[in-house]
């Protein structure tokens, strides 16, 4: 499946749109890449090399 993604910062937040629906609100840009590396951490197995590299992303100030 195909989607157009995009996403708008306006003074309440960021909003993320599919085929101009839509379908998640942020308070921040922070707050949306925060959210996005807890999933991608949550559904890597630890033996992944991946998972550690998303780790220190992570924890990153």
């Amino acid at each position: 499946m195909q989607a157009n993604i995009a996403y708008a910062e306006d003074g309440e937040g960021v909003r993320l749109y599919i085929h101009n629906k839509e379908i998640a609100q942020y308070t921040s840009v922070t707050a949306l890449v925060e959210t996005h590396l807890k999933a991608k951490l949550a559904t890597t197995s630890r033996e992944e090399a991946t998972y550690a590299r998303l780790k220190r992303l992570y924890h990153q100030p």
